[in-house]
């Protein structure tokens, strides 16, 4: 009796004993059940999983508050955050006329907003400031700074929330008093 390689007989005596293998059918049938499986496990964890413009935002809050640590330091200037629930504002610090100043010339040291529907919120030294909706940058004279990032390295220890609303995910970016920088990403209970 010969066996072929793909593991049927071919002895034509035994033609009722030969094993049969799945239809084509029910191997389709089987292909879109699993098919359906992952379909919903993608969608569910996208819908329940990390928002993703949360993470973009937080990275970007995090990458411009390291990069103004470092220019700090490098061009020997005091920087300064201010913070709106919604945007938040860069500034340099005039040693000559003591004021804060808005930086004309630098596009990676501008003000930005945040996404839609991204709220933040600000702790300093475990204490929640009361941020206001949007910021009047007519009198430049009378503004002052919530987070100062000295020329000396050091920073004002402070935690941003970054949170949406019906999100299950938020992100903490904390600076602590020897200016170490995290970004932490914290799961709400609900």
């Amino acid at each position: 009796m010969q066996i072929l390689e793909i593991g049927i007989l071919t002895s034509k005596k035994n033609n009722k004993k030969l094993a049969r293998g799945f239809s084509l059918i029910e191997i389709l049938v089987v292909l879109v059940i699993i098919g359906i499986f992952i379909g919903t496990t993608v969608l569910s964890i996208n819908t329940a999983g990390v928002d993703r413009d949360l993470e973009w935002e937080a990275f970007r809050i995090n990458s411009l508050i390291n990069l103004m640590n470092e220019e700090a330091i490098v061009r020997n200037k005091n920087f300064g955050l201010l913070f709106t629930k919604s945007s938040y504002h860069l500034y340099l610090y005039d040693n000559n006329r003591k004021i804060w100043y808005t930086p004309t010339d630098e596009n990676l040291l501008s003000s930005r907003d945040l996404r839609e529907s991204i709220s933040l919120s600000l702790l300093i030294e475990d204490r929640e400031i009361n941020l206001e909706a949007s910021l009047n940058l007519n009198n430049q004279e009378t503004i002052s700074p919530h987070v100062i990032f000295f020329s000396s390295g050091e920073a004002m220890p402070f935690k941003i929330y970054l949170n949406r609303n019906n999100s299950l995910n938020r992100y903490i970016i904390n600076i602590d008093s020897s200016s170490k920088i995290d970004l932490i990403e914290d799961f709400i209970d609900t």
